[in-house]
């Protein structure tokens, strides 16, 4: 039978153990946030061994590879799992757990402006440095090459996008300073942690927001690094006197509360267990500072894109009779390119959206280009009418007569009538939308006679519909391929009148 003490010691051991208190489904929630940064930092690995590994097909079979590959997969099963498993007991122990959806970006955007603010905010946020504007370093090709193979693994290819907001970048860095050589004194740790605490104010935060996430990224682990500099053990008697450990973990609370809302990408340092990846946390943080300051002198200066490119480009939307805001934008991006606004491949290329050039201010001189091309053309031509015996004059004299394409004017307009002796010519400018329709019943009507085409002012579509509907009414026309001067008329109409005869 056994004794009241062996029956005693169980049940003390289950008492002591009920009498323990429970983790709070605070500190499980933080336990949670731990377990994240050690996920994002697996994660961070992972990609980075692929990267590396897509370049060396040779290393795929390889032992050790899959090693790491194992061990890497078994880390992300094993920290998923304890996630789960905190998750479960935070729910038993009679707490809800309220989803919250927090909107994310993806890495290779920045966040637009917040409440409709302007991309370049005021820089009153901001001290910024007096002196010359512009990147703090100058960045080569190759160091751009370095960069953005340094920076493949978890972004796309660093170029400028169409809009950076420069100003706040500079000024941001600006703020930032350079790390202290010395952390001597209760001087020295006051100042830099009042810089750091400054640099991490929530109006600070919400300017990063606005910088691309691969921007944020270095600002970031630059100040982690420098706040971790601050707890190395040499200095930690220092903090213990100024009492500023709280100070500190605020500090991280926040820095790691951003990015995992905004989801810039890995940031290294902010979890505990981090050590300084160089020779010591200040090594880091420069290392973090030379990288941001590289960033901002490539976006701040966009790569200027390839000019044969574009205009090829332009021309496939052209040939394609793409619609007017794709032409209007790629034309922006070809003089973007620094192709001179009268270059006579776009001369010869726009010649058919003469129209769409006069609806915007800024083609105007490519359209005064194209208009003296022309001039030029026809003032080499021979302007006077056909003869007396030319044998397509019952088809032109005496007619009512249009010229369809191109910008209407009336010098020419006259010399024409007066070459053909038309009975009236009038001159059409088209609209691509709203004109065609009209000018096509005009000629089912019997209201035009004759039909000179301008093609190379007019795309294929809109010359299509006007040739069937003249063909529908049996009414003769002739495409003139270039230009508007009368000889060139005189053998459209030969050519396609000829065509006619014989067919």
């Amino acid at each position: 039978m056994a004794s009241d003490n062996d029956d005693k010691k169980p049940l003390d051991s289950v008492r002591e153990w009920l009498a323990k208190e429970a983790p709070s489904a605070t500190e499980r929630a933080e336990a949670i946030d731990k377990i994240d940064l050690q996920l994002d930092e697996v994660l961070d690995l992972s990609r980075r061994l692929a990267h590396n590994l897509a370049g060396r097909p040779d290393a795929w079979g390889d032992s050790q590879v899959q090693a790491l590959q194992e061990q890497l997969a078994g880390l992300r099963g094993e920290l998923v799992q304890r996630w789960i498993d905190l998750v479960v007991a935070i729910r038993l122990s009679g707490t809800r757990l309220k989803p919250e959806v927090r909107p994310t970006f993806r890495r290779t955007e920045s966040r637009g402006p917040v409440r409709d603010e302007a991309r370049d905010r005021p820089t009153n946020e901001y001290p910024v440095a007096r002196g010359p504007s512009g990147p703090f370093v100058q960045v080569d090709d190759s160091q751009r090459q370095r960069l953005q193979a340094a920076l493949s693994g978890q972004f796309s290819a660093v170029t400028g996008p169409t809009v950076f907001p420069a100003q706040l970048a500079q000024a941001v860095r600006a703020e930032l300073g350079e790390p202290p050589t010395l952390l001597d004194g209760e001087e020295a740790i006051k100042n830099e942690l009042k810089l750091l605490v400054r640099c991490t104010r929530p109006e600070r935060q919400e300017a990063w927001r606005s910088l691309p996430a691969d921007v944020q990224v270095p600002i970031i682990a630059h100040i982690a690094a420098r706040a971790r500099r601050l707890q190395e053990p040499v200095t930690a008697p220092l903090l213990a006197q100024l009492d500023v450990d709280r100070q500190i973990e605020t500090l991280f609370n926040a820095l790691s509360r951003y990015s995992k809302e905004e989801a810039p990408g890995f940031v290294y340092g902010l979890a505990r267990s981090h050590g300084a990846r160089g020779e010591s946390w200040t090594k880091d943080a420069q290392d973090h500072l030379a990288t941001l300051n590289e960033l901002i002198a490539v976006r701040a200066e966009p790569v200027k894109a390839n000019p044969e490119r574009e205009i090829a480009k332009l021309e496939g939307l052209l040939n394609d009779e793409a619609d007017d805001e794709a032409v209007v934008a790629q034309l922006d991006v070809v003089f973007g390119a620094g192709v001179a606004k009268n270059d006579p491949r776009l001369v010869r290329m726009c010649r058919k959206k003469l129209d769409l050039l006069g609806k915007h201010a800024r083609f105007k001189p490519l359209r005064k280009a194209i208009k003296e091309a022309d001039e030029v053309d026809e003032a080499t031509e021979r302007q006077a009418g056909p003869g007396p015996d030319w044998v397509f004059w019952p088809h032109v004299r005496g007619k009512r007569a249009a010229i369809i394409g191109g910008d209407p004017r009336e010098e020419p307009r006259s010399r024409i009538e007066a070459a053909f002796e038309f009975a009236s010519l009038g001159w059409e400018g088209i609209d691509q939308v709203r004109q065609v329709e009209t000018l096509c019943n005009q000629v089912r009507s019997g209201g035009v006679e004759f039909v000179i085409l301008l093609q190379s002012f007019i795309n294929h579509s809109v010359c299509g519909k006007i040739v069937d509907a003249c063909r529908s009414a049996k009414v003769p026309f002739a495409a003139v391929e270039r230009g508007y001067g009368v000889e060139r008329i005189r053998l459209a109409i030969e050519q396609d009148l000829a065509k006619r005869v014989e067919g």
